[in-house]
């Protein structure tokens, strides 16, 4: 995700912090994966199984917001915004922060954008990696309110899918010894036991993984790092 009055991002490894601004004019950009579903030959839907030439954009002003009478109605508001971007399979949300510019013309985004792209971002998070990457935040007290999205890339415990999002929990090596050098890493996938990936990763880092059988995870499932994005 990123919103930006240039780009902006929820600091790394779901910190508390502000959201940052960076150096640039346009909108508050925030990128996400809320693809909805494909029909199959037989006309009925179900997960995509391919991918599309295209991406699809929603754009929204941070204004929407200005005029909800208390944090509970902005935040049914924001997840109005995550719910229409599921059913219409969009691949990103785009927050216009149309706020005026501070004093001195300082690039800083409003807290109406801020607002917005935090709760974005906690909708399009899979539920099972929220603890891990969603920091605690006055903006997310009434996200609780919010029915879940059930988007694709939100699978249950006891569902079966090609490619689970993850968080890598731990990195360890195959050998002991003080020479042994970390060769793999541990992923929630939101099963009763992590993935075993052959690559050494960041602990924290949010990885698409390509399961390789059905059922539990086995040792040699691969993961591709990124930000939960189209390619990520």
């Amino acid at each position: 995700w990123a919103a930006r009055r240039g780009m902006a991002r929820p600091s790394a490894g779901g910190s508390d912090g502000p959201i940052e601004s960076r150096e640039g004019g346009g909108p508050a950009r925030l990128e996400t994966t809320m693809g909805g579903q494909q029909q199959n030959e037989n006309g009925d839907k179900g997960p995509p199984t391919r991918g599309v030439p295209f991406t699809v954009s929603l754009a929204v002003c941070s204004s929407m917001v200005d005029n909800a009478q208390s944090l509970e109605l902005a935040t049914m508001m924001a997840g109005q915004v995550a719910r229409c971007a599921g059913i219409f399979c969009a691949d990103e949300v785009v927050v216009i922060d149309d706020s005026p510019s501070s004093e001195g013309g300082e690039k800083t985004v409003s807290s109406h954008a801020a607002f917005l792209a935090r709760v974005l971002q906690y909708m399009e998070t899979p539920q099972y990696l929220r603890r891990s990457l969603i920091a605690q935040h006055p903006h997310l007290k009434h996200v609780g309110l919010l029915p879940p999205l059930n988007a694709p890339h939100h699978p249950r415990s006891t569902e079966w899918t090609k490619y689970r999002e993850g968080v890598v929990e731990r990195v360890a090596a195959s050998t002991s010894g003080a020479d042994a050098e970390p060769d793999h890493s541990l992923v929630n996938v939101g099963l009763d036991r992590p993935a075993k990936v052959h690559r050494a990763l960041s602990v924290g880092e949010r990885v698409t993984v390509r399961m390789k059988d059905k059922g539990f995870p086995k040792a040699g499932d691969e993961a591709a790092a990124g930000d939960g994005g189209r390619g990520g």
